[in-house]
């Protein structure tokens, strides 16, 4: 194939070794940046459902057995009783460059037999060590205020909980509510936004979601990458000659 070029001509030779590398790894990089692109799709939709479910005015009586994953970042109002000596600590969460915890604490529900876990915030492993009281909301009937949270898949890299350790890395609510003793337990949990004492710690979590949507970017990457390559492509390929030598 030759083309005309003003003062050239350019001859496409087909070169089989390159072809055999380039057209799968053109064909893989276009796979990802189309995957990126739908990635980003489902983003959105994630962010603005999050962002109306937030919203939305408390609900106060739950019954998500059905869909449990539609009731997901609703607010929540709950009243109970928080039970003396039962804490748990996530561990490996940072803030502010600081090793810390997040405390989390089972509330037994009013007018009912059943428990819900309370992530209560945020507290510094250094105040722990110290050894001073971190909460004691013992034994209070408290109105608590919050967003409903779903454990989601233990991550690859995270290690197994060990109970019998008390050291916690991922919330699994059935083996939390076995090491405390407590039964039948909510399949969800609640992240207080409210401080609930006059001390330092626990911090509450901030009650506004963030989720990092930067499907844009690595799409653009890929499709950057895969028209790279066909640049790259096309240059080994083709052979310029000046038209006076022809």
């Amino acid at each position: 194939m030759t083309f005309d070029l003003v003062g050239y001509f350019l001859t496409f030779r087909f070169r089989l070794v390159p072809t055999l590398v380039v057209l799968p790894t053109l064909i893989v990089l276009l796979l990802l940046g189309n995957w990126q692109m739908a990635r980003l799709d489902w983003k959105i939709q994630l962010i603005e459902q999050i962002r109306i479910r937030s919203a939305a005015p408390p609900v106060t009586s739950i019954k998500m057995v059905e869909a449990l994953d539609e009731k997901e970042f609703r607010k929540v109002k709950v009243f109970g009783q928080f039970l003396k000596n039962k804490k748990l600590y996530l561990l490996n969460q940072y803030s502010r460059g600081h090793l810390g915890f997040h405390l989390f604490a089972p509330l037994k529900l009013s007018q009912s037999s059943e428990y819900v876990f309370v992530n209560l915030g945020w507290v510094a492993k250094k105040f722990i060590d110290s050894g001073r009281q971190v909460v004691d909301i013992n034994g209070n009937n408290l109105n608590i205020i919050g967003t409903i949270r779903v454990p989601g898949a233990k991550g690859y890299f995270v290690p197994e909980n060990e109970p019998t350790k008390n050291q916690w890395f991922y919330v699994n609510l059935q083996e939390m509510a076995t090491a405390l003793g407590i039964y039948p337990v909510k399949p969800y949990y609640i992240v207080s936004g409210i401080k609930l004492t006059q001390s330092k710690f626990p911090i509450p979590a901030k009650p506004t979601v963030m989720i990092d949507n930067n499907h844009l970017s690595y799409a653009i990457t890929w499709y950057s990458l895969a028209f790279s390559l066909a640049v790259i492509y096309f240059m080994i390929s083709i052979n310029r000659k000046p038209k006076s030598l022809r």
